[in-house]
């Protein structure tokens, strides 16, 4: 906020140098301008009810290990069949080894995230489901503030230029503050557009596994799948751990024979005459 009210002292101070006073322009047009008065009229045609809270959604369906594929086309094939619903897929994964599972993330209008996850309910069993919410309303504002504040300062600054003609030095200050707020604008226009998004629409997340519907076959086919190679990992351990073993049997069966060598000698000189 402090560096907005520089900017103005700027503008004041270009004033105070021998320009005459601003005239009261209507602000110009531009990109950000527009993308800002758009953004606005999309905020305030927000359900009251809505007001500015960002909803997102997790979902677990449990399918056979067989019907995982086939369920993850199948909502990527639903989110691409709802175009009214600006249905975007954000991520995706397939996993069919094996244990076969899949996740989807997709962004959509709210009106269709009830018609998405019953579809998806027919296809398999929902195990878990869960909504967290986020208030946008305080983000939303202060981009909404900065958004004006730097708009009506980029009116003043053309202003400004269109009367600086003669004064080089002024023209060119002005210019290079005059680039920078347009950057400035159009940055903030575009993290406005994204938290308006938010509260636009929703974000799902699906997943797709396979755990209350696994087969009794499952774990007994992992375990002959696995059994070359936990045997090939056991050998290897035995004989990692007969090298180390090794140089201590050598070293205790010296000792051993050092021991008894000593208590031999010892026993005949104890031993009388």
């Amino acid at each position: 906020m402090t560096r907005y009210f520089i900017y103005l002292l700027i503008s004041f101070v270009l004033v105070a140098c021998g320009q005459q006073d601003m005239r009261a322009l209507a602000p110009a047009s531009g990109v950000a301008n527009k993308t800002f008065q758009e953004s606005s009229t999309s905020a305030q045609s927000l359900s009251s009810a809505r007001q500015f809270l960002a909803y997102e959604h997790w979902l677990t369906v449990d399918a056979s290990e067989t019907e995982v594929a086939g369920i993850y086309r199948q909502s990527l094939a639903t989110c691409q069949s709802l175009p009214d619903a600006g249905c975007v897929v954000l991520e995706s994964r397939l996993s069919t080894g094996r244990q076969s599972n899949a996740t989807i993330k997709m962004r959509v209008r709210p009106e269709f995230v009830k018609k998405i996850t019953d579809s998806l309910g027919k296809l398999g069993e929902i195990t878990h489901q869960s909504t967290t919410v986020e208030d946008l309303a305080t983000p939303i504002g202060d981009a909404e503030k900065k958004l004006a504040m730097l708009t009506s300062y980029r009116t003043q600054l053309e202003g400004l230029r269109g009367k600086a003609n003669n004064d080089i030095d002024a023209a060119i200050k002005i210019t290079k503050e005059l680039a920078q707020v347009q950057s400035d604008l159009e940055a903030l226009a575009g993290e406005h557009a994204y938290l308006l998004k938010r509260v636009q629409t929703e974000v799902l997340n699906l997943t797709i596994e396979s755990t209350q519907n696994l087969s009794w076959w499952a774990p007994i086919k992992s375990a002959i799948s696995d059994f070359s190679g936990n045997l090939a990992q056991g050998v290897s351990t035995a004989i990692t751990a007969s090298a180390f073993v090794l140089p201590w049997l050598f070293v205790f069966g010296l000792l051993t024979w050092l021991v008894r060598k000593i208590w031999s000698k010892f026993k005949r000189k104890a031993a009388p005459r």
